[in-house]
Formats: structure tokens, C-alpha cells, sequence
């Protein structure tokens, strides 16, 4: 039995998958704790998992406002160094002190290739340590060029990469001006996130996103990082509304929050009209209610997307991945950073329409939007890629993968 470190940052949507693999750790004997923000102390301890808080600043209010600037900002990679500097490294040295605190002693650390904090503290403790990306589309290759733009051949792929990486540089400049001081030493911080040497699994579902050849041996596809479906009950008055209304549509903007809930909220409630829908609160507060429209907080996704027709989601990697696994099409509104991807993937893989902007939502586009996803071609490709991603077993791999790391050290 091993004892594991899992660290990560982020928000719900971030964390859910961390814990999947905690999850399958445990039923492998070893003994996984889960090092994040306090405001996800009750998520992790519903699992049964052990959980240490590495600070109480990051809270859903400054996740909030820190979204409210990310929204203005188009370019995905000014949004990441936002977050990082807003929320994953502020504070930095006490934050840094509680990951040391965490990790001395454990077997092996397991860290979201964000948490830079957490590697560095795995590397001040001497543990052997794997990175974790759930975005395989930020990992270098010559076989495609920088998501989304065109293939126009091999130097124009080459040319792509190189650009990305020199801006990136720039924000792994003052990355490390904050981590030096921690006494950290210079070291590749990647593109949006670090590659571990010894193992970095991609958490990610091949069906959805992409796997490539030419990627860094460490490198592992796993599949998607899926906890089995939780034992839920409905109250009365989601299953009288399911039981009115089948199959409805669901919307859930999810950790997506920031100062727009109430024009959020309009704009859903118009394009929805007369169609039967459930709509998530979230992290914003969504808020629409009428006789054709219910709103809940927390229904696990499992259940809710089981029950829909369509999902309108912000197309993060976990809510994709979970309405991908549903088998049930979506509406994708990608707000910022990787949710441009996995929207753009949904419509690629012939289980979405084309996605909208966020910035550029509307009730007429939004409305258009779910009547095509209704359409038969989208519902029978959704239906036909749930069984695949299903089937991958992701949390198996990754086990299996972390286990090879720790043989192999």
C-alpha cells in the first residue's frame, strides 16, 4: 500500500476528476489524500476521502470576480495567466508550506500540471511525482498544428508550436519569479503546465479529444476519469417535473459564474420559450422558473444528463466528458481557456452544433443552436459515442500507470 498525494486547483468541475482517481487508488489498496482549496473540503469528504486544505483564499467569490476579468480577455492564454496569478499563485509561500506539509512522507505525488505549488513541494520533499493534464490539445506535436488553426503542412504545424511556445515563455518568466523564492529551481514549465519527467497521464477520452503518436514517452492516455454513477434520489419535485417533462433540456453553466446571472438568466429563459428545461445554478446562481422551466442546485451530472435531451454547457473538460458519457448531444457556450477546445471537439465529433461564444450568446443563437441539436444526426452520434467512452476505463489506466511510475523509480 502506497500512501499518494493528490494535489490540484480549480474549481468543481476541476476536482471531480481527481477524485475519481482517488477513488480507484483506494480500491487498489493505497491510500490517496487529496491536497486543494478548503471550498472543496465537503466534496472530497462525501467520497470518503482523506482531504487537506492548502488554503481558504481561493473561494467561489474570488472565483467569481477573477471570471468577470477573464471574460474581457480573449486571448486563452492571457485567461490561464490570469488565473494563475489571480488565484493558483497568490499567496504563494504559506500556500507553498501547507503542499511541503502534505506531501513529506508520501510514496508518490500525483499533481494537476497547474499546481505548480504542489510540484515543487514534491520535488523540496524528494518524491517521485507525475503531472496530470485533462487537455491533450496543449501537449506539443508535429502531426497537427496549435488548436484551432488550419493544417497547412509540416513548418506551418512547426511554426504554430514554436509561436505558442514563445508566448508562453513569458508567463513561465514570472511563473518562476514567484517560485524561486521558495527556493525552486529552474525547470521547463511547458505550455500552460508543466510535463513531468517521469509520468504525465492526459486524463482525457481519445474519443472526444485527440491522441497523438509523437507525444513524450511519459506521456499516457488514459480515458476520461469517471466515478461511477452515484446513488441519487430525485426530491419530489425534480421527478414530478422529469416525470411531466421528459427528457427536457438541461443547462448548466457550472463553476461559469462572475457578475451576469440575472442576463445570464434572461437570455436562457428566452431562447428556451415554451420548451421544457432544468437549469443548474451553479457557481453564478442561474435562476429561471415557470411552469415549463425548473431550477435546481447540485443534481449530479450522472442523473441530470441521463434525463436530458440536450445539454447547453460551457463545454469544460468534465462536463463534456460527462455529457459525451451520457450520450446525449450538446449545445456548447465556451466561456474561456480549454473550453474553446472541447466545444470545438463536440462539433467535430458530429455530437454538437457549431458552439457560441459566451460573449456572444444570444436568445435567437442560443434558441437556433438547441433546435439543431435535437436534430436526429447529432442525438444518434451522441448516442453512439456514450458506449466508447464508457468503455475506456480511464481510471483503471491511470492507476495501472502510477503504479509502473513507482515500480520503475
Amino acid at each position: 500500500m502506497a500512501r499518494i498525494v493528490i494535489t490540484t486547483v480549480g474549481t468543481t468541475g476541476d476536482v471531480v476528476p481527481y477524485l475519481a482517481l482517488a477513488r480507484g487508488l483506494r480500491e487498489r489498496g493505497h491510500e490517496p489524500i487529496v491536497v486543494t482549496h478548503a471550498m472543496h473540503e465537503a466534496l472530497v469528504e462525501a467520497k470518503g476521502i482523506e482531504f487537506f486544505a492548502e488554503s481558504d483564499f481561493c473561494t467561489v467569490e474570488r472565483f467569481n470576480a477573477v471570471l468577470d476579468e477573464v471574460r474581457v480577455t480573449k486571448e486563452p492564454l492571457k485567461q490561464f495567466e490570469l488565473l494563475l496569478n489571480k488565484l493558483f499563485l497568490r499567496r504563494a509561500e504559506p500556500r507553498f508550506e501547507r503542499h511541503v506539509e502534505a506531501s513529506k512522507g508520501a510514496d508518490f505525488v500525483v499533481s494537476n500540471g497547474f499546481d505548480f505549488l504542489g510540484q515543487e513541494a514534491a520535488i523540496r520533499n524528494g518524491v517521485p511525482w507525475a503531472s496530470v493534464t485533462l487537455m491533450p490539445h496543449l501537449i506539443p506535436t508535429d502531426e497537427a498544428p496549435v488548436y484551432p488553426l488550419p493544417n497547412l503542412g509540416a513548418w506551418w504545424i512547426r511554426g504554430t508550436w514554436k509561436t505558442l511556445y514563445e508566448l508562453a515563455q513569458d508567463i513561465n518568466r514570472r511563473t518562476s519569479l514567484v517560485l524561486e523564492p521558495l527556493g525552486a529551481p529552474r525547470r521547463s514549465l511547458g505550455v500552460a503546465g508543466a510535463i513531468a519527467d517521469r509520468l504525465h497521464l492526459v486524463g482525457a477520452s481519445k474519443h472526444i479529444g485527440f491522441e497523438r503518436h509523437d507525444w513524450p514517452p511519459q506521456a499516457v492516455m488514459t480515458g476520461a476519469w469517471l466515478d461511477s454513477a452515484p446513488d441519487f434520489t430525485p426530491d419530489a419535485r425534480l421527478a414530478g417535473f422529469l416525470e411531466r417533462h421528459p427528457r427536457p433540456i438541461v443547462v448548466t453553466f457550472g463553476s461559469m459564474g462572475g457578475s451576469e446571472a440575472e442576463e445570464t438568466s434572461r437570455i436562457v429563459v428566452e431562447a428556451l420559450g415554451a420548451r421544457p428545461a432544468i437549469v443548474q445554478s451553479g457557481y453564478s446562481g442561474l435562476a429561471a422558473e415557470s411552469e415549463t422551466i425548473l431550477s435546481v442546485g447540485y443534481v449530479p451530472h450522472p442523473f441530470l444528463f441521463a434525463n436530458a435531451g440536450c445539454v447547453v454547457h460551457h463545454c469544460g473538460a468534465g462536463t463534456t466528458t460527462a455529457a459525451c458519457r451520457a450520450g446525449v448531444p450538446s449545445v456548447p457556450v465556451p466561456h474561456l481557456f480549454d473550453q474553446y477546445y472541447w466545444a470545438g471537439m463536440l462539433h467535430e465529433r458530429g455530437v454538437a452544433p457549431k458552439p457560441i461564444f459566451r460573449r456572444d450568446l444570444t436568445p435567437r443563437r442560443l434558441a437556433k443552436r438547441i433546435d439543431e441539436a435535437l436534430r436526429d444526426k447529432y442525438v444518434d452520434a451522441a448516442r453512439a459515442l456514450g458506449p466508447r467512452v464508457e468503455a475506456e476505463d480511464g481510471v483503471r489506466r491511470a492507476v495501472e500507470a502510477i503504479e509502473a511510475a513507482m515500480r520503475d523509480g
